[in-house]
């Protein structure tokens, strides 16, 4: 992934992107969109995979959301990552240091895949973002 861009994907930028009636969901779909066609590197994990299924499944289509996650695991444009047990710790870190935020555990996992993978800019719609210091596109 070195000398290429790279973007976190959260839960609430892959919900904007597949769902129509979402606010965001044109300008989030078009930001996607041109990190495919530029080549630049997406990056999402297990963690908000789970989120994004369980926040859509009532809310699209089934059929469309199957599609999705089978063509996002097959992918060249999105690096899966698992959270494995030293991604847990360093997130169950993240989550015991900032005691004065409301940050969810499946935020930390993602600050703590960020940190590791030396991305600094995230397609999510979650203040949280900011406050760990990290670029939010939206």
């Amino acid at each position: 992934m070195k000398n290429k861009k790279a973007a976190f994907v959260d839960t609430s930028g892959w919900v904007a992107f597949l769902h129509k009636k979402d606010l965001w969901h044109r300008e989030v779909k078009a930001v996607i969109e041109a990190y495919i066609r530029s080549e630049h590197v997406l990056v999402t994990s297990n963690f908000i995979l789970d989120e994004t299924i369980t926040m859509l499944r009532k809310r699209i289509p089934l059929d469309t959301l199957i599609k999705f996650v089978e063509n996002l695991a097959r992918s060249s444009y999105c690096n899966f990552v698992e959270v494995d047990r030293e991604l847990w710790n360093l997130a169950w870190g993240i989550f015991k240091q900032y005691r004065d935020k409301q940050f969810s555990f499946t935020d930390c996992t993602s600050f703590a895949i960020m940190r590791e993978m030396g991305i600094d800019e995230a397609i999510s719609l979650d203040r949280h973002f900011d406050q760990m210091g990290f670029m939010r596109i939206f």
